[in-house]
């Protein structure tokens, strides 16, 4: 369940940078989504077999943290229509929260900013100290080829 809501997290992050023109992954994960749709909805129809309609809904959420980890510029419709998947499969079985991502406070917004300029000018004690100071609140903070995200705890 945690690794589904994880990969949902960062499935609404990305719709909110993502662009409209096609990049050179798109092909494979278009692939996979119908593929990941057709599995679960064929378990589905076998009796409502939730264990393999589970078993697609990880094998898609494999599909789509590569996609985010390798396809960066992301395009928007895709990721749209992969949220709006689970949304759908969520109706059914509400194992996950899939609603916007939260709003980061200012504070907390100009504390990511502090901690990159730190990092860029390889001041680590500082950007650990930012780092530790958010862990406190609760703000987990990973550091991606794309840029630093946010998780809650």
């Amino acid at each position: 369940r945690q690794r589904l809501q994880e990969m949902a997290g960062n499935l609404l992050r990305a719709v909110e940078e993502a662009k409209e023109e096609q990049g050179e992954k798109e092909d494979k994960f278009k692939e996979a989504l119908q593929e990941g749709r057709t599995r679960f909805v064929e378990a589905m129809d076998d009796d409502f077999n939730t264990a393999d309609a589970l078993g697609a809904l990880f094998e898609l959420a494999r599909s789509c943290n590569i996609y985010l980890k390798e396809a960066h510029p992301y395009n928007r419709g895709l990721l749209q229509e992969a949220v709006s998947f689970y949304r759908d499969v969520n109706d059914i079985f509400e194992i996950i929260d899939i609603s916007a991502p939260e709003a980061l406070d200012d504070h907390i917004n100009a504390l990511i900013a502090k901690r990159d300029e730190a990092r860029a000018a390889k001041n680590w004690a500082a950007a650990d100290q930012i780092r530790d100071q958010l862990l406190e609140q609760g703000i987990v903070l990973e550091d991606t080829p794309h840029g630093t995200r946010w998780k809650h705890r």
